[in-house]
């Protein structure tokens, strides 16, 4: 991230959405204390002192100060400082926002009106596309070297070095590096040229008075920049008339060059362009100190343009690979499909192979000892269980919304998942709070979602000792919340990221549908938040939060 650019966290939800804070250096706080840069008054499940963002080399990093509900970007929980990138999402208490990036505003170059292409020619023919430039006004200095001028230099200097640092838009580039020029050197024309399939391409052209008629081309002598990019090194006359290297040449003569300054610009060898600067004046004559002010730029311009071209190669390259990321994916999907397809069968397979001798033995009328009766429940539960997973990734369900009480449609579901746990050796607790508020939600969807949790949890700690899972309910607030936790391995951190995308699964044999589903019902059908907390060794914890129905 450039250090030109500026950043601001913008609020995207509760009654402060739209509000804007700029960030800066070296940390920023958020909070409910007014003391904090990011003061959240309004959210009381904000701690007095929450977050802190600093700007660090590698950019800004995110840090969870103590506070009561943690903080998160996007899903995850922050334990550590975390790097923060523009487009980020942050969680405070219940507010979220945005890191936004924004480069500051360029100083607007002189008004040019460019009318098709350029005209570089020998003599006063005009084959070819031309150009056209409006009048950039006298320059800012005279030609005296005095302490102001001095000064003055050493300011495009900066600004120069400013700009070739601040952009890498080739463009924008040119334009500034040569405007910036023209402030200071008394030229009556400026060019700057770029080396393009074999031939000098002027990208930038502009004119003080008098300016050209429409219609009549811009045309420079090429016998100048021949010289110049043949022999490496800057070129200057003073006074082109009587300087035996250009007086005879046809190009001095029908434009009447009386002073010009032709640099190259050279990077590793190669000439990557051309800055030339000429007038037709016998007072306005160029000067040592305007050569070594125009060679210094030269150099830095050929590596700000190298830059520039590169990575606009490498733009181009990763938009090239992005379409091609596309066109895979698209024919992808129908393997994807097929993957799909296949782990389901296994699982459905895995399902029905216990059940066949058992239907069987009930189609021939003989009685089931108990035993073959709890597999034939067990069966059928996982059984329903898949399909509800499949209803989930689909998006099928009631649509209907009605007040719901949580715990019920829990207390009905675990059950029907203890013996699940207990064939596993899994402890599976529930720990759910009394007199809870209802919450808007289609009881199906509701308990798909906590599905996908528990049988997530359920293999993640299967065949570990003493594996446990505990499902609990709690009020925060005006937020019913719903969690999940295990005493599982947890998550790494890299993964954390990927754990809500479709088809993402560490699983040998899984759909990746799970938590992909999972959220999809809370955030986009129940409108809630889906919060992940897993460390290496720790297990993971995940909470479903709901708006709470206040009658």
């Amino acid at each position: 991230m450039a250090d030109s650019e500026m950043y601001k966290l913008r609020i995207l939800s509760q009654d402060m959405a739209g509000m804007e804070f700029p960030l800066v250096p070296p940390e920023v706080h958020l909070g409910r204390l007014s003391s904090n840069e990011v003061c959240l008054p309004l959210d009381l499940r904000a701690s007095r002192r929450h977050a802190r963002l600093r700007k660090l080399p590698e950019g800004w990093t995110l840090e969870d100060l103590g506070s009561a509900n943690g903080t998160y970007i996007g899903q995850r929980r922050v334990h550590a400082p975390t790097v923060v990138a523009p487009g980020d999402q942050i969680r405070v208490g219940r507010t979220w926002l945005e890191l936004v990036a924004e480069r500051p505003e360029a100083e607007a170059p002189p008004a040019v009106e460019f009318i098709g292409g350029y005209q570089v020619a020998e003599n006063g023919e005009t084959p070819g596309n031309v150009v056209y430039s409006v009048d950039l006004g006298a320059p800012e200095t005279g030609l005296a070297e005095d302490a102001g001028a001095c000064n003055e230099r050493l300011a495009v200097l900066t600004k120069v070095s400013q700009a070739l640092s601040e952009t890498l838009d080739l463009s924008a580039l040119l334009e500034r590096i040569t405007d910036l020029l023209m402030q200071v050197i008394p030229a009556e024309r400026a060019f700057l040229l770029l080396a393009e399939r074999g031939e000098f391409v002027p990208r930038v052209v502009r004119h003080r008075e008098p300016v050209p008629r429409s219609g009549e081309p811009v045309t420079l002598s090429r016998s100048i920049v021949d010289r110049a990019t043949q022999e490496r090194q800057v070129i200057l006359t003073s006074d082109a008339s009587t300087d035996e290297r250009f007086a005879a040449m046809a190009s001095v003569r029908d434009f009447q060059i009386r002073s010009a300054i032709c640099a190259p610009l050279i990077r590793r060898d190669d000439v990557l362009g051309v800055l030339f600067f000429d007038t037709t004046s016998g007072t306005a004559l160029f000067t040592e100190n305007d050569v070594d002010l125009v060679r210094t730029i030269a150099a830095q311009a050929a590596a700000a343009i190298e830059n520039a071209r590169l990575y606009t190669h490498l733009k181009q390259a990763y938009q090239e690979l992005e379409e091609a990321q596309d066109q895979l994916i698209r024919s992808e999907k129908l393997g994807t499909i097929g993957t799909l397809a296949a782990s389901l069968a296994h699982d459905m397979s895995n399902i029905i192979s216990p059940l066949a001798p058992l239907i069987h033995m009930l189609a021939a009328g003989e009685k089931l000892p108990e035993e073959a009766n709890e597999i034939l429940r067990r069966e059928i539960r996982r059984l329903g269980a898949l399909v509800q997973r499949l209803y989930s990734f689909a998006g099928v369900g009631t649509g209907e919304l009605r007040p719901v009480e949580v715990n019920a449609v829990l207390e009905e579901g675990i059950a029907l998942l203890t013996t699940e746990a207990a064939h596993r050796k899994i402890g599976l607790e529930t720990s759910l709070e009394e007199g809870l508020p209802q919450v808007m939600a289609d009881p199906d969807q509701l308990y798909r979602a906590v599905l996908n949790l528990v049988v997530n949890a359920l293999d993640a700690v299967e065949g570990r000792p003493e594996a446990q899972i505990t499902v609990s309910t709690s009020l925060d607030e005006d937020e019913v919340v719903i969690g999940v936790a295990d005493n599982g391995p947890g998550i790494p951190e890299e993964l954390q990221r990927k754990l809500f995308q479709p088809f993402f699964t560490t699983k040998p044999h899984g759909t990746g549908l799970g938590l992909y589903s999972c959220r999809r019902i809370i955030e986009e059908e129940l409108k809630g938040t889906v919060q992940l907390d897993s460390r290496p060794g720790e297990g993971t914890k995940l909470w479903l939060r709901l708006g709470a129905v206040r009658g």
